[in-house]
Formats: structure tokens, sequence, C-alpha cells
């Protein structure tokens, strides 16, 4: 089951973990960090070190999309 992003927001807040600081530690924008967060793309790299810094898996956070489920929704739209 995903994390809903608002309930991923208040346990980064929660746990006092910092997209910025997740930005630094792997030297990208926090900016790139938020797009991960707000689910506008994926990255496994920063989608794990966010895991990492709240102790959860990451597949609880950001569920595995196949892709042809992906595939199928944008066809449909």
């Amino acid at each position: 089951m995903s994390l809903p992003r608002l309930k991923l927001k208040a346990l980064m807040a929660e746990k006092d973990v910092i997209s910025a600081d997740i930005a630094r530690s792997l030297g990208v924008t926090p900016q790139t960090v938020s797009c991960v967060i707000r689910g506008y793309t994926r990255s496994a790299r920063i989608e794990n070190e966010i895991a990492k810094a709240l102790g959860q898996d990451r597949e609880d956070i950001f569920p595995v999309i196949p892709k042809f489920i992906s595939h199928l929704n944008n066809s449909i739209g």
C-alpha cells in the first residue's frame, strides 16, 4: 500500500526529514526531490534515500507501477 503524499509530508515533518538535506546528500536540487515526493517523476535513488531517512520500505512509500498499466492509462486519456 502506498503512502499518500500528504501523509508522506507529515511523516517527514514528524521525523525531521527535510527534502533539502536529502537533496544535498545526493547531489541533486531540492526541486528534484520535491518532484519525486509529489509523484511528478520517479527516481529509485531518491526514493531509496527518502525511505531510508524515514525508516520505511521504499515500496510502502512509492508503489511499483508496472509499465503496461502506466501505458494503458496513457492510452485511455
